[in-house]
């Protein structure tokens, strides 16, 4: 594994409480679009790619025969549900045999894979013939603008609190689009049957987007590397500048690519 992907894992790993639950309903809700146009059946044996802490595949464990959720965070995979089997491993190298699985989807996963080619190959090796995979990524148009997110910014900027420096190496610019994943697929050999943008909707309450805001994300890293008391200052404005904000300012519409190839 390679020291970018460690860092995922460490990094992933060590959210994996906050993550499921302030970050795993909106990956569930932007992936709805995907998950509904898959063509699986019920005895169908589903890979879950990137599964985080398995809340989309135990959606699907309720319509196939089992799920495999696969992720290098080790503290993601200790919370998935009974109804995902956890397996730790890098998406570029599955550790499943040829021809094992009738279907495989990633959501909101891809970006952190240096080796997508390896992934598209490995899945198509892993996968029976007449399978299929599905991908879920973010559009180019997929960053937080307006409404709740004006505030967050002021708000960071009045507490003069700096940008990441501790980022994480992602690969966004190589899934931001349906031509660019389709790429990926028809080089491993798949057919791609459809591809498509879509602006998907999330709304946050704001008790989950504090929560979310103050421990994940690009804010939640930020306000970790400050001093104590100006996160808890932070913390205190951030409860009062969003008290007179409506339903409506917690309104996220990201841009997502979703792609679905098959196996022939």
């Amino acid at each position: 594994m390679s020291d970018a992907l460690r860092a995922v894992a460490a990094r992933y790993g060590n959210a994996a409480r906050s993550y499921r639950r302030f970050w795993a309903p909106a990956m569930v809700a932007l992936s709805r679009p995907l998950i509904r146009a898959l063509p699986f059946e019920q005895n169908d044996l589903i890979a879950d790619l990137g599964c985080g802490v398995g809340a989309i595949g135990a959606r699907l464990a309720r319509r196939a025969r089992g799920v495999v959720g696969l992720d290098v965070a080790e503290g993601m995979l200790k919370r998935v549900p009974p109804e995902v089997m956890p397996v730790a491993a890098d998406m570029a190298r599955l550790p499943l045999g040829a021809e094992t699985l009738d279907g495989a989807f990633s959501t909101f996963a891809l970006q952190h894979s240096p080796r997508l080619g390896s992934v598209f190959a490995g899945v198509a090796r892993a996968l029976r013939p007449g399978g299929f995979v599905g991908t879920a990524t973010w559009g180019t148009d997929h960053h937080e603008i307006g409404g709740v997110y004006d505030v967050l910014e002021e708000l960071f900027a009045r507490h003069r609190i700096p940008a990441e420096s501790s980022g994480l190496k992602t690969y966004h610019d190589k899934v931001d689009e349906p031509s660019k994943i389709s790429r990926y697929a028809t080089d491993a050999g798949l057919v791609v049957e459809r591809a498509w943008f879509a602006r998907s909707t999330y709304t946050w309450t704001k008790a989950v987007f504090i929560g979310w805001v103050t421990t994940m994300g690009p804010y939640g890293r930020r306000l970790a590397e400050a001093p104590e008391p100006v996160r808890a200052r932070l913390i205190e404005d951030l409860h009062n500048d969003l008290a007179p904000l409506g339903p409506e300012a917690f309104r996220w519409a990201p841009e997502c690519v979703y792609v679905i190839a098959l196996k022939e």
